[in-house]
């Protein structure tokens, strides 16, 4: 083999090296961070769905107190 021949393997025996500590390094941070986004998305969907509820209740009972003013209202005007 030439020499250069000999540098051209060597370094493509390095950029494996480096691919394979970029996928060691891809693995850590992916089982660090993935735990961490499932924890923070499933806290904001709890806390999204408290708040819809409570708006939906409020919106429940304001249509209630609507209704039932424009019921009476109607059938005192058809009596």
């Amino acid at each position: 083999m030439t020499p250069q021949a000999d540098g051209l393997q060597a370094l493509a025996c390095q950029g494996e090296m480096n691919m394979q500590a970029t996928m060691q390094l891809f693995g850590i941070m992916m089982a660090v961070m993935l735990p961490v986004s499932f924890i923070v998305f499933i806290t904001e969907y709890f806390k999204l769905k408290k708040n819809t509820s409570a708006q939906l209740g409020d919106l429940q009972k304001e249509l209630e107190k609507h209704s039932t003013k424009e019921l009476m209202q109607e059938v005192t005007a058809l009596k």
